[in-house]
């Protein structure tokens, strides 16, 4: 059973996600939470290997930018 804090925590993140345009997200998630090879994503997707590595590094800066607005916990 998730806690409330695992709760908030994946609310965060789907609301992170949705700042994301559709070519980032679809990446960040095939990767980040679903652990695909960005291999097996490029041919999925039908795109270069670099255009996969481009997108999701740029999909973790906008995820991170989200990130910045909520407080540090101690």
């Amino acid at each position: 059973k998730e806690t409330e804090y695992e709760t908030e925590f994946f609310q965060q993140i789907e609301e992170a996600l949705k700042t994301l345009d559709e070519k980032h997200r679809v990446v960040f998630e095939l990767y980040d939470l679903q652990h695909m090879p960005q291999k097996e994503i490029a041919a999925q997707l039908n795109i270069p290997h670099g255009t996969v590595r481009s997108r999701l590094h740029y999909a973790r800066l906008m995820v991170r930018e989200y990130f910045k607005q909520f407080p540090p916990e101690i």
